[in-house]
């Protein structure tokens, strides 16, 4: 439980200042995002078995969200990195 009470509190990333640090900070939240995304589910089947219909009803919501966030993220990234392309 530690360990996630010390993320929450951490203050993140300072935002970026420049293009290259932004396409920077989003190819890390597409990293971040697509693993979380696979963790989830991995976890559909066994949250099903051992804890029922209503815990898998959520984690498939959550498990959409995080796919549904990770489609948004790369279009944000695609864009930052077509802004930084000089024309």
């Amino acid at each position: 439980m530690r360990h996630r009470e010390d993320a929450v509190r951490e203050p993140g990333p300072a935002p970026p200042a420049t293009i290259v640090e932004l396409v920077a900070a989003l190819e890390d939240m597409v990293e971040r995002t697509s693993r979380w995304s696979e963790t989830l589910a991995r976890f559909r089947e066994p949250t099903r078995r051992l804890a029922g219909p209503g815990a898998a009803v959520s984690l498939d919501v959550a498990c959409r969200r995080a796919e549904q966030s990770l489609v948004e993220l790369e279009i944000a990234l695609g864009d930052a990195r077509a802004a930084g392309v000089p024309g």
